[in-house]
């Protein structure tokens, strides 16, 4: 997912809940948590409705809670752990408030979660049934655990509620305990479910004992990116491709003596920074500590001069020959030696000069082994940010522009220029020169 102009790069989701009067509603959950509800991300209001009854516009709508609470807690590892990915095959419906609606005007609204970084987007809607229309839209980054805080006060609200009015043993209170009475195991493995899109409560007997043995097989480096990028279909194989992987680069005995010094001298972004920046921060420092200037790295002989590896040591240290598999972009681990051996995709040089750079952040910034995966988590984040950073700065590109309009030609040309792709460039020039106008965005 890339960032967009005009879009809140980071802000905090805020849901109110002010219970109101249920007129002439009966069903006793919905009577009892009927409330005047509205959601905020940073300043800007997603419950924003026309009221087409009242014909007028309010930043609140007047929902029972219950059916938001139990959506909630029916997808709640999902919501917090899924990262939006492309390949993943379940649909993503579950992660949209409208899902959970019941019937009731809820916002057009997607929460994916994060280890560190959580996701939103929400959109205009209207429903021929419903007296409301939703107004805004816009998408955000979010902390992971503000997204956690927020859906478990809806809920415990919404349950605790319940139980003032009487209501008892219902299927949303039953949920919110199990959930709240999972030991360490238990939720070891709930979490993984959630990484990979599957209700844990629901999961067949056969899939949850792959789901258990691919924890004792990976070490915990790169367990959860594995989830991310996984599909619970493959999880075997998966399982087979990494290990063969991981196995293959401790056989390795190469020794190379720059790169390991660079592990960790150079300046990370800070850590209140959003992923991306991060990224951007980490190659800037990074080229500056190599003295690399504005030069150019277009060629496979460029990044490895400037990382000062012979050919010789390039060839022992960049596994081009190893097709990573569908579960993760490229790859990176230690040799007997403690060098490290880079495994990145046998294609044309641009996508594997990319690839070797995101694993090459990995390496300097990672616990190891680390990999390069195609999930939008924000680990995922940085390091695609770093490798488009340090291979097509943004202030060198600015400098090759010579108009403030940048055209398919002109993208086409930059991308020869600096060996990346043209999605690369337009990435760029859209999320770091503001002045600079892509002329088909």
């Amino acid at each position: 997912m890339r960032k967009r102009r005009g879009c809140a790069l980071t802000a905090e989701l805020n849901i109110t809940v002010i219970w109101e009067d249920p007129g002439g509603v009966t069903a006793p959950e919905l009577a009892a948590t009927w409330a005047r509800v509205g959601i905020q991300v940073g300043d800007r209001v997603v419950t924003q409705v026309l009221d087409r009854r009242a014909d007028t516009v309010r930043n609140e709508i007047y929902v029972p809670l219950y059916p938001l609470a139990e959506w909630a807690a029916s997808n709640w590892h999902r919501l917090l752990r899924e990262s939006p990915i492309a390949t993943r095959r379940n649909a993503p419906r579950d992660h949209n408030m409208r899902s959970g609606r019941d019937g009731f005007a809820l916002p057009d609204m997607e929460l994916w979660g994060g280890r560190t970084n959580a996701w939103c987007a929400w959109r205009r809607s209207r429903h021929e049934s419903e007296s409301v229309e939703f107004l805004a839209e816009g998408e955000a980054e979010l902390p992971a655990d503000n997204l956690r805080r927020q859906l478990a006060d809806l809920v415990t609200l919404a349950v605790e509620r319940l139980s003032i009015k009487g209501i008892e043993g219902t299927y949303l209170a039953d949920e919110w305990a199990a959930l709240q009475n999972l030991d360490s195991d238990e939720q070891e493995f709930c979490v993984a479910c959630g990484h990979l899109g599957l209700d844990p409560f629901s999961v067949p007997e056969s899939l949850a004992q792959e789901i258990v043995n691919v924890s004792s097989l990976l070490p915990d480096s790169v367990l959860w990116d594995f989830y991310d990028a996984a599909d619970f279909g493959n999880l075997a194989e998966g399982v087979l491709s990494m290990r063969k992987w991981l196995d293959m680069t401790r056989r390795k005995r190469t020794k190379v003596r720059l790169i390991p010094e660079l592990r960790g001298c150079t300046v990370h972004g800070a850590r209140s920074a959003m992923p991306w920046d991060q990224g951007y921060a980490a190659a800037s420092s990074l080229r500056s500590h190599l003295n690399l200037d504005g030069q150019t790295l277009s060629t496979w002989e460029a990044l490895g001069g400037a990382l000062s590896l012979s050919a010789s040591d390039r060839r022992s240290v960049v596994c081009r020959g190893d097709q990573p598999s569908l579960l993760y972009d490229a790859a990176v681990g230690l040799s007997r030696s403690d060098s490290p051996v880079f495994v990145v995709p046998k294609r044309h040089d641009e996508a594997g000069r990319f690839a070797f750079c995101r694993a090459l952040y990995e390496y300097l910034w990672a616990e190891l082994p680390a990999m390069a995966t195609p999930s939008h988590a924000a680990r995922q984040k940085r390091n695609r940010a770093f490798a488009a950073e340090f291979l097509a700065p943004a202030a060198n590109i600015c400098a090759a522009l010579n108009t403030n309009i940048a055209d398919d030609e002109t993208v086409s040309e930059l991308a020869a220029q600096f060996g990346v792709s043209e999605f690369v460039i337009r990435h760029q020039i859209a999320n770091q020169l503001p002045d600079v106008q892509l002329a088909d965005w």
